[in-house]
């Protein structure tokens, strides 16, 4: 392996510092302010700056003259730890002035001249042959202009905010950026409640709690921040806690909701609350990723149909028990699983079509076991014959959504404490310690299931009734129930995607395995570092030989009693004992990198698996599971590794676009996130260190001590093997791959599914520390050759972006003739108009009604 210093020894931070820019300091609050307004900008098809790539291999370094390489590996061109060779990156004017210097001087026959010669047929232009528009979705920081205080009561996860809308198309070989906020009707009433005296104080107020914000009075926001869904003549953009949205593709307004707001069950059964004090933006517990069948003729019954799920795991006071039941149990290092009731809880499969009401199903088991999800129905699937919906580990626990609320002001009076008595030395940890106190006691991480559960519903059961709920469905109005098949596999499950295409029944599904994992735990701002001692070292030491004294004092009174009453007592001490002790922790280990790093998601404890399985669909029974695991530690993998494998893309399926003919997935794009200590803390750490399912030891694990870069894997699913790679340098963050079919035609020999090209959304500093974010093109079927174009803007600073989709040119063209600025306004007002209009003049609090009049209407319609 050949590294090139950068012009700086020091260690490079594994996530960029103009990431996280809500962290709230006085002597940055202006910078700070600035920042977020900038990531929150909309533009209006901005022209993007093209910079061409080379990738030069170790035994081609020699061709390039020392004075290029300086320049062009200067502080504000040098990827700062590049793993492989160096990438240079040109201008179209400084590629045109070294045409005929050195570049001419490169011998014909090299590889290197074969690249150069390919990107020098247009210089400053993008391959003609990148069709279409690029979307993404992401949230974004909140406003911090004003009411500073509540967002130092919130507990703020990156992954919370203001849904974003990112869409990159390419026109004659130009990139254009046209971005718009997600102005859905609570985004106003939000506002209203952070800058309008009138709606700030009491319950109005939203918090963030988690991933989810949240007002105790109003409801919950319906963020749309997270994945599309694209039908016939539709773009929907969704959220796990709240109704899809559709949004125009051109202008990127929002337009409308999936159904209509009585369509949908809330999470706790309607009958028990009057109308007049419900919630106007009542949660609904969704799913991000519903499915829809692109492939089926007009008049094909389950033609421009959209399935998505309505769930609720029942708030009811025995659901209460359940989850302290198994949050009790999880804390002592045992698996706890929710006791489901049907009382409450209930799982439905919807069905939209443009312009009619839901239909909606009810799932249950053979048996007539109603089917309860415990964790999270984020994600599901769609084959010629099945519909999947999973229960993943994605869950959204009621101590992260509710915190802000019951301890907000405690932790905003801690941390003032801190500044204000800085003067005090050490005495200034105490607020530091009572937070992460709290947090550890009140906030305990929950671990997720070790397993996944996947129900199965096969899609003529579907046709057979249709249920139109459209007046408000209860739990005295149920829909009709639907027989489920119940998959589990063998480990926890973060996304997974199937082949449309299902012979004999069997169906092939590809997953990655989050093992120690859990993307919805973050980085707080009371969290310790693996190094810390829990209560200081002292007073450790002599809690554990207290710990030790009482053991052998309880042995000989328990001889003869139960062994599991002795296994209890024993396994309640020895847990103890492990939350405030590490041992043997190796120095050279990152400590925890919390002042920059606030609100991410934490890095596994464990290394992640992708798994490819072939299931019977009529039995649900898996035939057959392949499992590939690399943790990137030798020269010989090429630095390639499964650390946090998130999402994924492929070359789209024939249910996906009604262009494809393609009904198996060959290869598929995962984005491994890596792994850094410096993302991991210390309570995150406890809870999974002893986990029983792990892939590698947790010895194995102590042992590692390097960085392990994000990388852009391509897995052939056949042979269940990577067979390419790309390793990111560390320092940057890479979201959302995405890709996109080439429109010109595939050559002889080359598979379709690696025809065209993946654009990634590369996130970084520059040598100011000041955001300097792109987006990487690269040949989807070369990935070793690096990015060919890098795109960026002074004016873009991009946000954290989640899911991806691609769009042809034709939809565009569709959308541009359809909605026209009379429309959109006309079918906002029918939106909230049906939706809020009569809702708000009902309820008990009249200020409802007039912020429903006077801030919702009122901008909402036009935008």
């Amino acid at each position: 392996m050949n590294t090139i210093e950068s012009e700086s020894s020091l260690p490079v931070p594994f996530i960029p510092k103009s990431i996280n820019e809500t962290i709230i300091s006085d002597a940055e609050i202006a910078k700070r302010q600035a920042a977020i307004h900038k990531r929150r900008s909309e533009h209006d098809g901005q022209v993007l700056n093209v910079d061409i790539c080379f990738y030069i291999d170790p035994a081609e370094i020699a061709y390039i003259p020392e004075a290029i390489r300086l320049q062009h590996l200067g502080a504000e061109k040098l990827d700062k730890q590049p793993l492989w060779g160096i990438l240079l990156t040109f201008t179209s004017a400084e590629l045109q002035h070294h045409q005929t210097d050195w570049i001419a001087r490169i011998p014909e026959n090299s590889d290197l001249t074969r690249r150069l010669k390919n990107k020098l047929l247009v210089p400053g232009t993008l391959p003609l042959d990148i069709p279409g528009y690029v979307f993404h979705a992401a949230p974004v920081p909140p406003r911090i202009d004003d009411n500073l205080g509540q967002f130092n009561q919130g507990d703020r996860m990156i992954f919370n905010g203001d849904g974003l809308i990112y869409r990159l198309n390419f026109e004659n070989g130009q990139p254009h950026l046209k971005t718009r906020l997600m102005k859905t009707p609570c985004y106003y009433a939000d506002l209203a409640t952070q800058i309008l005296p009138a709606y700030g104080k009491g319950l109005w107020p939203f918090l963030d709690g988690g991933m989810v914000r949240t007002s105790l009075l109003l409801g919950s926001r319906s963020q749309a921040n997270t994945a599309f869904v694209v039908t016939k003549d539709q773009l929907i953009v969704t959220f796990d806690g709240a109704r899809p949205t559709i949004i125009d593709p051109d202008s990127l307004e929002v337009l409308d909701a999936v159904g209509r707001s009585n369509e949908w069950l809330g999470l706790i059964p309607n009958f028990l609350i009057p109308r007049p004090l419900e919630q106007i933006f009542e949660p609904y517990s969704t799913n991000a990723h519903p499915v829809y069948d692109h492939s089926l003729p007009p008049d094909h019954p389950d033609a421009n149909n959209l399935y998505a799920v309505n769930y609720s795991q029942g708030l009811t006071l025995l659901n209460l028990f359940s989850r302290l039941r198994k949050w009790f149990l999880t804390s002592w290092g045992r698996q706890g699983r929710v006791v489901t009731f049907p009382f409450g809880g209930f799982t439905d499969i919807v069905r939209y079509r443009s312009g009619q009401a839901l239909d909606r199903w009810r799932m249950y088991l053979p048996g007539n076991e109603p089917v309860i999800v415990e964790q999270a129905a984020h994600q599901m699937a769609l084959t010629e014959d099945y519909i999947l919906v999973g229960d993943i580990a994605f869950e959204l626990e009621t101590s992260q959504i509710f915190g802000p609320f019951w301890f907000g002001n405690i932790r905003a009076r801690l941390r003032q404490f801190q500044k204000e008595h800085r003067f005090l030395g050490k005495l200034t940890t105490v607020p530091l310690r009572l937070g992460n106190w709290l947090s550890t006691i009140f906030f305990k991480l929950v671990l997720p299931l070790s397993h996944a559960n996947i129900y199965l519903v096969r899609r003529a059961d579907l046709q057979q009734v249709q249920t139109g709920l459209s007046d408000r469905p209860g739990f005295f109005k149920l829909p009709v129930p639907i027989v489920a098949t119940k998959i589990t596999l063998p480990r926890e499950v973060a996304h997974f995607v199937v082949d449309y295409h299902n012979p004999d029944g069997i169906i092939t599904l590809n997953a990655t395995h989050n093992v120690g994992w859990d993307v919805t735990e973050w980085i707080g701002e009371f969290d310790q570092s693996i190094h810390e001692k829990g209560l200081g070292q002292k007073l450790d030491q002599w809690i554990s030989q207290r710990l030790f004294q009482i053991i052998n004092w309880v042995k000989p009174l328990l001889q003869g009693k139960p062994a599991a009453i002795v296994n209890q007592i024993y396994n309640f001490l020895d847990r103890y004992q492990s939350l405030l002790i590490i041992k043997d922790l190796p120095d050279q280990r990152k400590a925890l990198n919390k002042k920059e790093l606030i609100g991410m998601s934490a890095s596994p404890v464990d290394l992640n698996v992708l798994a490819r399985y072939q299931i019977d669909g009529k039995t649900g029974t898996i035939l057959k599971s392949t499992f590939l695991s690399e943790p990137g530690t030798t020269e010989a993998q090429g630095g390639r590794n499964t650390w946090s494998p998130s999402v994924n893309t492929a070359r789209n399926l024939q249910r996906e676009q009604a262009s494809e003919t393609a009904t198996t997935i060959k290869n598929l794009y995962w984005m491994s996130w890596g792994h850094s200590w410096e993302m991991v803390p210390k309570r995150i750490y406890l809870a999974y260190k002893d986990r029983h399912v792990r892939t590698i030891p947790i010895a194995a694990m102590d042992a590692i001590d390097t960085d392990k870069p994000m990388t852009l894997l391509r897995l052939d699913t056949e042979q269940m093997a990577i067979v390419d790679s790309f390793e990111f340098p560390i320092g940057y963050f890479v979201r959302a791959p995405q890709f996109i079919p080439s429109s010109a035609p595939c050559p002889e020999g080359l598979d379709p599914s690696i025809h065209g090209y993946l654009c990634c959304a590369v996130l970084a500093d520059d040598h100011q520390n000041l955001a300097r974010d792109e987006y990487w093109i690269f040949h989807a079927d070369d990935l070793k050759n690096k990015p060919i174009y890098r795109l960026s803007h002074p004016d873009v600073n991009l946000g954290l972006m989640i899911h991806s989709t691609w769009l042809p040119p034709e939809h565009m063209t569709a959308a541009q003739a359809k909605y026209s600025p009379e429309i959109r306004a006309e079918m906002r007002r029918h939106f909230i108009e049906s939706d809020y209009q009569e809702f708000a003049a009902q309820h008990f609090c009249k200020q409802v009604n007039q912020l429903y009049q006077e801030v919702i209407a009122e901008h909402f319609i036009p935008q």
